[in-house]
């Protein structure tokens, strides 16, 4: 796989001058792991709609993901997947917030030991529930949609990125 581009969160500054470098390349490809409804704290929206770039846009909670499909209806160049990517096939536990805010694969208790901020913020929103949603490893992902390059993967999965960099196999 050729070179691309890993962004968790980063300068807006630097995002912003990597982002523009990219925006017009041909053929441009990207990954959005956490792609929440499109729009809210989306640092490349602009840049799908302006460019019609052509990505794979991953959420797993199922009305946010409504949203992200409504949001983006005139985007023809995208795809959709409801899942989350993980280290196998199949259904997983997650941990859902009433309002969309730190859900993730992990529960209440990962939150209190390790961001006591996205802990607190989770309490003030009601808790966490506990769904099933459809998992999938990055690679088979990337398989899936005959994807033979990536230019981008933007990921934002509350405590789970680097599991998710260390997925994918870069000489593909």
């Amino acid at each position: 796989m050729k070179s691309f581009f890993i962004f968790t969160y980063i300068n807006y500054y630097k995002r912003k001058r990597i982002l523009e470098k990219l925006a017009a390349k041909d053929d441009f490809f990207f990954v959005q792991i956490g792609a929440n409804d499109g729009i809210s704290n989306d640092p490349i929206r602009k840049y799908i709609l302006k460019y019609k770039w052509r990505g794979i846009l991953v959420e797993p909670i199922p009305e946010t993901f409504e949203l992200l499909k409504q949001n983006y209806s005139d985007q023809e160049q995208l795809i959709f997947e409801r899942l989350v990517i993980s280290d196998t096939k199949g259904k997983v536990d997650f941990y859902k917030s009433p309002r969309s805010v730190l859900s993730s694969l992990h529960d209440d208790s990962w939150f209190k030991e390790n961001n006591s901020f996205g802990y607190l913020n989770r309490k003030l929103a009601g808790g966490a529930e506990k769904i099933q949603v459809d998992s999938m490893p990055m690679m088979e992902l990337l398989h899936k949609h005959k994807i033979g390059h990536l230019d981008l993967i933007q990921i934002d999965t509350e405590g789970f990125d680097n599991e998710i960099i260390k997925m994918l196999n870069i000489k593909e």
